[in-house]
């Protein structure tokens, strides 16, 4: 029985000499029993454990306890196997250690494909972690991308709402050098005039003000009134919006707040209100509306904007907050400005964002956490 066992098995005397070897032994080394029979057990060593190894082998099996361990060992042509070794003393009548008995399971298949898991699993986090890090900068530009996007969107509108001031002071001008060349030009209308253009000119200084103060690089978090940042996109947007005719009821509770980046949430809105507008260029609606509302749950504020514009498609519903996707012209945008939505609402301020067709339009809904 001992002979035909599956497991390699030696008995050696106290020096470790080999006294003993089965079949599967043989087998396993490579050796014959000429070969072994006499000789040390360190006939089959790798060298790959220390002395500091063996030497606590020794002390564990001469002081008379079962040795219990993993032993990397070398076959009689140079191959490198392993095996699950326990090696015990064992006695004579009197109790002394006259012999050891070593016994090994060869577990090379096992060894071998826990080594290849370990390596493809260093190779999958290598990888993972070059993902992550291009994931990262693909967010980092997507981010850029968006802020640059929409900073175009507000100078557009800013040269919108200043080219029927320009005009007007160029037609006051152009009055008073008229008046002027026929001798006609009063005191009274050269006041009247300078007050005049003087107002125009202090309106677009507010509009590059506001401009200028929105845009300023600012990471402060705090609590704000929703109110307060509608009512801040309003004033950058709000003169394209009535140019297409659209009308925005704001009915956002003032007393309403959430806890974030005032500016961000207000550019959030910019874009949303600039989707509406491009959707009124290209299907004109008789009384183009915007309704904005909120509503408070037990852990979330939630703020409703709808339109009256006909909707989305059902496959373009579910790619609004897509980056670049964008179902404009090329040269009228890119694609950004819902994906900056979702980037703000979720990422940044750890709410949700959606949208759904309503019987008149589209309506995108925005849920805050609530913060005391």
């Amino acid at each position: 029985a001992v002979n035909q066992s599956a497991d390699s098995i030696t008995i050696t005397d106290t020096d470790g000499f080999i006294l003993y070897a089965n079949k599967a032994f043989f087998d396993q080394s490579g050796y014959s029993k000429e070969e072994v029979i006499g000789k040390r057990h360190t006939i089959i060593s790798s060298n790959t454990h220390s002395n500091e190894f063996y030497s606590k082998l020794w002390k564990t099996i001469t002081s008379g306890k079962v040795y219990k361990n993993t032993l990397t060992n070398r076959k009689k042509n140079g191959q490198i196997y392993y095996e699950l070794k326990t090696i015990a003393p064992l006695y004579n009548s009197s109790g002394t250690i006259i012999n050891f008995l070593a016994t090994g399971k060869d577990i090379t298949k096992q060894i071998i494909a826990e080594n290849n898991l370990k390596d493809l699993n260093r190779d999958l986090s290598k990888r993972v972690q070059s993902e992550v890090s291009k994931n990262i900068e693909n967010q980092k530009i997507l981010h850029e991308q968006s802020r640059r996007s929409a900073m175009g969107e507000l100078l557009i509108n800013i040269a919108h709402q200043w080219r029927q001031p320009l005009n007007a002071i160029g037609l006051i001008v152009q009055e008073n050098s008229d008046l002027n060349q026929y001798e006609e030009l009063s005191k009274k209308r050269v006041d009247d005039s300078s007050k005049q253009i003087l107002a125009i000119l202090d309106k677009l200084s507010t509009v590059v003000s506001k401009f200028t103060s929105f845009y300023e690089q600012t990471t402060v978090h705090n609590q704000f009134a929703i109110h307060n940042s509608l009512t801040k996109a309003l004033d950058l947007i709000g003169y394209s919006l009535k140019e297409k005719g659209i009308v925005v009821h704001n009915n956002i509770e003032k007393t309403l707040k959430v806890y974030g980046n005032e500016n961000e949430l207000a550019q959030s809105f910019i874009n949303i209100l600039t989707n509406a507008r491009d959707i009124v260029r290209i299907r004109p609606t008789k009384t183009p509306t915007v309704v904005i509302e909120s509503f408070v749950n037990k852990k979330s504020v939630g703020i409703e904007i709808s339109d009256n514009l006909g909707g989305a498609e059902p496959e373009i519903l579910g790619k609004i907050f897509d980056p670049y996707f964008t179902t404009k012209f090329k040269s009228d945008g890119v694609g950004m400005g819902m994906f900056s939505v979702k980037e703000t609402i979720e990422n940044k301020m750890g709410g949700t964002v959606g949208a759904q067709n309503t019987e008149k339009g589209l309506k995108i809904i925005l849920e805050l956490p609530c913060h005391q």
